[in-house]
Parts: structure tokens; C-alpha cells; sequence
């Protein structure tokens, strides 16, 4: 999927200093805690307004997003990073929207999944952003083939 090499190639490309994140090569290595600290540093750094922390955080979890790979069984700690950081983040912020260029790039696993219903019922501000989000990558899409 183009987008989703896009979202790799981005995290190259990404400002910072050097950074080889944890990759899990098995559906049994949990990654919950590992994404959830890249967003609780995050909004901590949010919250005391340190942009430099911020940078640096957002960058990691791209880095780290970009080497992630998602298992079937790892989907439920994607959807712990979405939801924690929709709790307590603002409509706009930069960590939701890495998260929705990311989810962009995961739809079908993401789907796929047996609690992607249930999850987007409850994230439904996650949902709305990843609809309007694919609406306009499905756009661009269409008028380049048009």
C-alpha cells in the first residue's frame, strides 16, 4: 500500500537525533506500554507547554508506529495508544493526528479486527477523523486516476 510506505519513508525523513525503536517480530510480544509511554511523555510535555519534548516524543512514536508491526493480536494496544490519547489530547492536536496518518495506513488490519466495531462506536471522535481523513486521501486519489 503506497500510503502506508509513505508513512515509513516519513519517519526516515523525520527531524531528530538517532533513534532505533524496539521492533516485535512475534503476535505475543505486547506493545501496549511501550506506545502508551511515547504518549503519556507526550502529553506530559503538553501539558508543562515544553515544545522541544513535544517534538521529540512525536518524532520517537513515528519512528517507532513506522517499525510496528501489527499483528492481529497487537491491534488491542493500538487501540489503548487511540484511546489514551484522545482522552487527553485536544481536537487538533499533532499526537491525534500522527495517529489518524497512521490508522490511515492500517485500515485493513484494522477492520479486520474482531473489536474494530465495538472500538469505533466508543472512539467515535477517532472515528469521525479517520472517515473525513480516508475521504480525503480517497479524493486525492480519485483525481489522479480521473
Amino acid at each position: 500500500m503506497v500510503v502506508r510506505k509513505e508513512f515509513r519513508a516519513a519517519s526516515r525523513l523525520a527531524q531528530g537525533p538517532p533513534f532505533e525503536p524496539v521492533q516485535n517480530t512475534q503476535p505475543d510480544q505486547a506493545f501496549d506500554e511501550i506506545l502508551l509511554c511515547h504518549a503519556r511523555l507526550y502529553v506530559f510535555a503538553d501539558r508543562f507547554d515544553n515544545p522541544e519534548l513535544l517534538d521529540i516524543t512525536l518524532y520517537k512514536l513515528r519512528r517507532t508506529l513506522a517499525a510496528f508491526k501489527l499483528f492481529d493480536e497487537r491491534v488491542p494496544d493500538l487501540f489503548a495508544l487511540i484511546r489514551y490519547s484522545y482522552l487527553n489530547t485536544r481536537e487538533g492536536d499533532r499526537l491525534r493526528a500522527l495517529l489518524i496518518e497512521f490508522a490511515v495506513c492500517m485500515v485493513p488490519e484494522l477492520i479486520d479486527h474482531a473489536g474494530w466495531h465495538s472500538f469505533t462506536i466508543e472512539e467515535a471522535s477517532f472515528r469521525d477523523e479517520l472517515l473525513n481523513k480516508l475521504r480525503e486521501v480517497v479524493g486525492v486519489a480519485r483525481e489522479c486516476v480521473w
